[in-house]
């Protein structure tokens, strides 16, 4: 006679597979990132764009918290959201206020909440309507007067189009300067600046939008 915990023990051993993916999903995509120690002087120059008398800021795809302490030991209010447990876990022992979230619901759920949004390295997650949709749901959780800063690959660096974009898995296609234009200036973001970072090997693209 079949045992009657048999579909339990299915259902575990399913369950155990699909988070041992996850984590190994986890590690693959993330491999490539860099450390702190070169990621940090990345981020900094781009602290003083956000004011302090608006809200809070939200650094989406915040990772392990970079950005937040940044942002936080400039006086600014900030916490972030992140999908990967580990990232989360890391970035909460930190001391920073940051939740495990999919960014297109979270964001939809808080109109007119931040004084500023920054993402780094998020939006090529997505296509181009999710692309297109995030960046819509970031305005809307925007206060008036309030700023969105993206940073993203740029695919005009030949090593970035060959080699460097691809590394990680989950990337779903580059945001060319043009096109950030394009959306930001549809959104209703006045352009506060844009353009590459000329003293990086990758020559990131970024772009800063007042709402």
């Amino acid at each position: 006679m079949p045992s009657a915990n048999v579909p339990s023990e299915k259902f575990t051993v399913r369950h155990h597979a699909q988070k041992e993916f996850r984590d190994i999903l986890n590690i693959v995509a993330h491999g490539f990132e860099g450390t702190a120690q070169k990621n940090r002087p990345r981020l900094d120059p781009f602290v003083h764009y956000f004011p302090t008398k608006l809200g809070p800021i939200l650094d989406v795809g915040c990772g392990i918290g970079l950005m937040i302490e940044l942002l936080t030991a400039a006086g600014t209010d900030a916490m972030g959201i992140d999908r990967d447990p580990r990232h989360v876990a890391t970035a909460q022992s930190h001391g920073h206020r940051v939740v495990r979230a999919h960014a297109h619901k979270y964001l939809a759920r808080r109109p007119n909440e931040y004084g500023g949004i920054f993402l780094r390295h998020v939006l090529e997650h997505f296509d181009g309507v999710e692309g297109l949709r995030l960046l819509y749901l970031c305005r809307k959780a925007l206060r008036p007067g309030a700023v969105l800063v993206v940073i993203t690959p740029n695919f005009d660096v030949a090593s970035v189009r060959r080699n460097m974009f691809w590394l990680d898995i989950t990337h779903q296609r580059p945001y060319p300067l043009p096109l950030l234009l394009h959306i930001f200036t549809t959104l209703g973001f006045e352009i506060v600046e844009s353009g590459c970072r000329e003293g990086e090997e990758e020559r990131d693209l970024f772009i800063v939008g007042r709402a």
